[in-house]
């Protein structure tokens, strides 16, 4: 019975044998063909609760593999992937691992579907599994929520290691529309709810906004702590609750520094920095803070704003800003994110200028904003505008800003009384090139001069490379109708600038009888020639009288002029007759002349008989002489002077006086005067008569510091003498120096000290009786610096006058000198009354001793004297009987006087 047995368990044995080695070749065959491969696929298509779909399978399930597409339907989500090839290790299965390298897919699609049925514990893998995936690569995916809201992703790649309970990730990269992450790496939770903790870099709108971001907690609270690195510096602290469809958040940003030059050339504002306060959900945000920088108020703009996103759009519906006291600028509108950014916004301001800082090139009571595009974009503006200086105006523009230039393409304003319409444009590099063009229509000048009342029409044009005086620009007026000062105005032409020449295209311009012509150019090849005729000077200026008429001829080689006018006038000016000729050889050739002449002149109220200026040489070398005369008295002076690279230089060699009553000065030594366009001096130039000699000197630079200094040791005081019958004389002797000096921006400074000596003066009273005053030793102090003016006068003689007076003027920027704030002191006492007669006529004689004190207060040309003057020991002698005291006081002018 034994040998049964054994038989028996021999082909058992045999069996199983057999057995296990189909097995091995079942699945040698499944694993390690493309055969078994189609196989195993038939095999997934039959599971049961999870449906998969697989087509076009190519490769081995050892690997590598590739699938032409992979459908998976479960109860949460429909998965389908497209290109999906892989290469793993399949002897990790046998430990419960999936361990795959170089996955790729091409294309997937998830489509979430909300939950259903009895809530189970969060797991990410079945307990017995781990999946290890290095350098994957899925080039496309679509994330479609259950509400169907999509969400595009691409350029995924990274590493993950996934278990039950936790996800860990690194070097994780991956793009969305508008922002994309990457270098991410942290690890997911499977809690509830879901745990995290990551740190990416992040950017959006292709890297214009990123920095770094570290975030920490579970999707009910979310601590976001981000570093911002671009477009500038900075912080965001963010608390978000309820990740999710719930999304809350709350937090801060320190705005450290924001350059706003990456986008705007020679930005008006900037660097940028701020603190503000953000909260909000998915859809709706808020922003409130303060933003300051260069170019900014010292203490800030205060921000507010509200915005809300929706399909890629934010809505900013509500954005203010308080650029200043009583200043409100509110912006709303939406902007677009995307692989193609715009922005469509409107904005309205009340009491705005600009700039916001210094001084102010364009105030807006009122006006409105409408901006649609990115970096180039389509612009609207209208509103009333103060320019200073300038009329106002209002109306509306539209134009486009673009990357090239700015464009004005329509634009009407309502000015001066009249419509203006014009277009332009001004590019944005470095060569600023502008056009300007328009009409002008019923406009009245006397806007800006109140003498030139009228109503003009135009057509203007206008266009050039930057904004220098220098050029190259060009201008050109058309079609001028209307009247000016009640006279017809008609006329045109062009002025062209470039560098070393201006040029006249058929100029010619009428007001009335008076006619300017002119046609050619002037500088480089020269040719032209102009003339201005006028029978009644009146026409062109209400101060001025008279006719003229001049003309000027401007070659490559020579210049002539010809002026002649007769019963000039000019405000208090006046002129008989004037006539000016000339020849210049701008070769320096050949001679060269220019005579001057003039009689009947009067300068201010003071008679001229006759003037006369002649010039003869070459511009290189010639000599001047000039003589003014006033009946048999006149004064000369005769110099030697050169023109040579734009610069002038005059040699003085003598300067005379000669007259029955003049005193004859004479120049005491050589001296020179040099100008340009760019500078000018004067050296010392000293004129003497015996004892007395006064010397000038000066120095001004274009933008720049200027001095000028003027001296005299024992100057007679009897020089100053009207030589008019019974005009008040002077005696005595005065020395003085003094100096000023400034630079462009500055307060100009001063220094001047004076000093009489043994002065007084001789004057008839009322009764026609000779009276003398005094003065004795008199000092002068005056000093001007930067923050105020100082005065301090002292008069000294112990037997009859003693006199001390110090006043202040504070120098406050925008004010003129006569509203400057004033302060002072006078105080003294004098027995030498014969001063009183002098200022109060009635009186003729005065004796006895006077004393004062007063306090003075107000503005420069408003003073307020506040104190006493008392009369003590004396009498006054009235030339006129019937004068009461109270009119004394009253011509006076003392607040409070009492008479002892």
């Amino acid at each position: 019975m034994a040998w049964p047995a054994r038989r028996w368990v021999k082909w058992l044995l045999a069996g199983t044998a057999a057995f296990i080695v189909l097995f091995l070749a079942a699945f040698t065959w499944l694993v390690t063909t493309e055969a078994g491969l189609r196989r195993a696929v038939s095999m997934v298509h039959s599971l049961g609760p999870v449906r998969i779909r697989v087509e076009d399978a190519r490769g081995r399930l050892i690997g590598p593999l590739a699938i032409g597409s992979v459908e998976i339907e479960h109860a949460r989500a429909t998965i389908r992937i497209a290109g999906l090839s892989a290469d793993y290790e399949p002897s990790e299965l046998f430990a419960g691992r999936i361990s795959a390298e170089d996955v790729v897919v091409a294309d997937a699609r998830i489509e979430l579907r909300e939950a259903r049925g009895p809530a189970k514990p969060p797991a990410f893998m079945p307990g017995w599994l781990e999946v290890a995936v290095d350098d994957a690569r899925v080039d496309r995916l679509l994330l479609v929520s259950p509400s169907g809201e999509e969400v595009p992703f691409s350029g995924i790649r990274g590493s993950a290691r996934i278990s039950k309970s936790r996800l860990a990730f690194d070097g994780v990269h991956l793009k969305s529309t508008g922002w994309a992450v990457a270098g991410a790496s942290g690890t997911l939770f499977a809690r509830a709810p879901l745990a995290l903790d990551v740190t990416a870099a992040w950017s959006v709108a292709e890297g214009k906004l990123a920095g770094i971001v570290h975030a920490a907690g579970d999707l009910d609270r979310l601590l976001a702590d981000a570093q911002v690195g671009a477009p500038g510096a900075g912080r965001a602290k963010i608390e978000l609750t309820e990740v999710g469809p719930q999304l809350r958040f709350a937090g801060e940003v320190d705005l450290a520094s924001l350059d706003l030059a990456q986008w705007v050339a020679d930005p008006p504002f900037g660097p940028l920095d701020g603190r503000f306060e953000v909260s909000g959900d998915r859809a709706h945000y808020r922003v409130e803070g303060r933003v300051g920088g260069r170019g900014l108020p010292e203490a800030g703009v205060p921000v507010a704003a509200r915005a809300a996103f929706a399909a890629g759009v934010v809505t900013i519906e509500s954005l203010q800003l308080q650029p200043g006291p009583g200043s409100r600028v509110t912006a709303r509108g939406t902007l677009r994110a995307g692989d193609a950014p715009a922005y469509d916004v409107t904005a309205d301001w009340v009491a705005f200028r600009w700039p916001l800082t210094g001084d102010t090139l364009v105030a807006s009571p009122q006006g409105k904003l409408a901006a649609r595009g990115w970096k180039e974009f389509e612009w609207q503006v209208s509103g009333d505008f103060d320019v200073p200086r300038a009329p106002r105006f209002s109306g509306e523009a539209a134009g486009r800003f673009g990357v090239d230039a700015i464009e004005v393409r329509d634009s009407a304003w309502r000015t001066l009384g009249g419509r203006v319409t014009a277009r332009g444009s001004l590019s944005r590099d470095a060569g600023k090139r502008w056009t300007a063009s328009g009409h002008a229509a019923g406009v009245d000048p006397s806007a800006l001069h109140a003498a030139a009342p009228g109503k003009l029409s135009f057509d203007f044009a206008g266009s050039g490379s930057g904004f220098e005086p220098e050029g190259p620009w060009s201008a050109s007026l058309a079609r001028l109708t209307g009247t000016l000062r009640g006279l017809p105005a008609s006329g045109g032409g062009q002025v062209a600038r470039s560098p070393g020449r201006t040029e006249f295209r058929r100029v010619a311009l009428s007001l009335g009888p008076a006619r300017l012509e002119a046609d050619g150019a002037i500088g480089k090849g020269a040719t032209l020639d102009a003339r201005i005729v006028a029978d009644d000077l009146s026409v062109l200026s209400p101060e001025a009288g008279g006719r003229l008429d001049a003309t000027l001829t401007v070659g490559e080689e020579e210049i002539a002029v010809g002026l002649s006018g007769r019963d000039l006038a000019f405000g208090s000016n006046r002129a008989v007759a004037l006539s000016v000729d000339g020849h210049v050889d701008r070769e320096g050739r050949e001679h060269s002349w220019l005579r001057l002449r003039s009689s009947g002149i009067t300068v201010a109220g003071f008679p001229v008989s006759d003037t006369r200026l002649s010039l003869g040489g070459t511009p290189t070398a010639h000599t001047m002489d000039f003589r003014v005369g006033i009946g048999a008295d006149s004064v000369s002076m005769r110099g030697q002077g050169s023109w040579a690279d734009g610069r002038y230089s005059l040699d003085f060699q003598s300067i005379d006086a000669n007259g029955p009553r003049l005193v004859p000065w004479r120049l005491q030594q050589a001296s020179s005067l040099q100008a340009s366009r760019e500078a000018a001096s004067l050296e010392p130039l000293c004129v003497f008569y015996e004892t007395r000699r006064i010397c000038l000197e000066g120095r001004w630079q274009a933008g720049g510091e200027w001095s000028l200094k003027a001296r005299t040791e024992a100057f007679p005081l009897e020089a100053l003498d009207p030589k008019r019958l019974g005009a008040p004389r002077f005696r005595g002797l005065i020395a003085f120096d003094a100096e000023a000096s400034g630079r462009a921006g500055a307060p100009w400074v001063a220094n001047v000290q004076a000093e009489l000596k043994d002065a007084s003066l001789l004057y008839q009273s009322a009764s026609g009786a000779d009276r003398t005053v005094e003065f004795g030793d008199t000092r002068v102090t005056l000093v001007s610096d930067a923050d105020r003016h100082r005065l301090d006068l002292r008069v000294s003689d112990a037997a009859d006058l003693e006199l001390a007076a110090h006043f202040e003027a504070e120098r406050v920027p925008g004010l003129d000198f006569g509203e400057l704030p004033f302060t002072g002191t006078v105080k003294g006492s004098t027995r030498q009354l014969s001063l009183l007669p002098l200022l109060v006529e009635p009186i003729d004689n005065a004796a006895g001793e006077l004393a004062l004190d007063f306090s003075a207060s107000g503005r420069v040309a408003t003073p307020v004297l506040q104190g006493e003057a008392r009369l003590g020991g004396g009498a006054l002698d009235f030339y006129q009987a019937n004068l009461r005291l109270r009119e004394l006081d009253a011509t006076l002018r003392l607040l409070d006087t009492s008479l002892t």
